[in-house]
């Protein structure tokens, strides 16, 4: 039978501060201040307020659970794409 192993470097919170400062270099009226974890540090949203008529809202989360490493990849490759890609961009 079989053994494989997955490995993958963890969303440390530099990286995490790494984006968050990309953003805010970029847009910084998309940062929103929501709060701050039990251990005191910061929590923001991004919101990247689209002005086309009808729009939907997408909430997108990661990194509820410190322990699950994928979803804050994710959202790290979502967020460039809508910020820097010409046909993310059109989504917003």
């Amino acid at each position: 039978m079989p053994l494989y192993f997955v490995t993958q470097k963890s969303f440390t919170y530099e990286k995490y501060q790494d984006v968050l400062e990309y953003v805010i270099k970029k847009e910084p009226k998309a940062v929103k201040n929501i709060g701050n974890t039990q251990r005191g540090k910061p929590m923001y949203a991004l919101d990247f307020d689209s002005k086309k008529k009808g729009a939907e809202t997408i909430f997108i989360q990661a990194l509820q659970h410190d322990n699950e490493f994928t979803g804050p990849l994710v959202v790290e490759a979502i967020i460039y794409y809508l910020m820097d890609n010409d046909e993310g961009k059109k989504l917003r």
